[in-house]
């Protein structure tokens, strides 16, 4: 049992972190326009 709750914490945990990355990522896209050409700061593809 307590394998499956310490389960349920991690994911809810990483969903957060997902959440937070794709937030972050979404308010730099708002003020930074990138240049063609240069890498996207973004770990994530949808970015």
């Amino acid at each position: 049992m307590k394998s499956a709750v310490l389960l349920k914490r991690i994911s809810i945990v990483l969903i957060m972190l997902a959440a937070m990355l794709f937030t972050d990522c979404a308010s730099q896209k708002k003020h930074k326009r990138l240049k063609p050409g240069k890498p996207i700061p973004c770990p994530q593809k949808d970015c």
